[in-house]
């Protein structure tokens, strides 16, 4: 294999691990995002479940770990909600269901812009692996083992004769 064929194998190999980074960076994004909208759509849903409720009703509130705690409902109409960088605000019920379902849309987009991400960079991905796994065979039928696939993972490359010694 040339110098040039090996300073090219190298290059996309190097790329296709930049894309499956990417890749796992923008999957790990999209986790939260779904965990986040998970969470705004229930507390769209509690909203929308108030209005069931009077005012001393008994309710079991979340306050993290998988625990609660009881306490009564004093006021039905007003929902003191998160804008962001701990600030929180009281709203209506109707204006809170608004700025929730609001930010439930913003999430999706975002869902969706990185979902559409993804799908550009299995595109890019697949434009590689043609060539690459062309260059890896080149190089295995010169005697060079190799370790991974054309995937984009970490390729370790050793002369049989070096791998015999290891």
């Amino acid at each position: 294999m040339s110098v040039e064929d090996q300073r090219r194998l190298e290059t996309l190999i190097n790329q296709l691990n930049v894309y499956n980074a990417q890749i796992n960076a923008i999957q790990n994004q999209i986790d939260v995002l779904t965990v986040t909208l998970s969470d705004v759509n229930l507390a769209i849903e509690t909203i929308r479940n108030l209005s069931t409720i009077k005012a001393g009703t008994e309710v079991l509130v979340p306050i993290g770990g998988n625990s609660y705690i009881k306490t009564r409902v004093v006021d039905t109409t007003r929902v003191v909600v998160g804008l962001g960088s701990n600030v929180a605000a009281q709203k209506s019920v109707k204006e809170a269901e608004e700025a929730l379902t609001s930010r439930c849309e913003e999430i999706e987009r975002l869902i969706q812009t990185f979902n559409q991400k993804l799908a550009e960079l299995g595109e890019e991905i697949n434009k590689l692996q043609p060539e690459t796994q062309k260059l890896l065979e080149k190089l295995r039928s010169e005697g060079v083992h190799v370790v991974g696939d054309a995937q984009g993972e970490d390729k370790r490359v050793r002369r049989d004769t070096e791998h015999k010694n290891t």
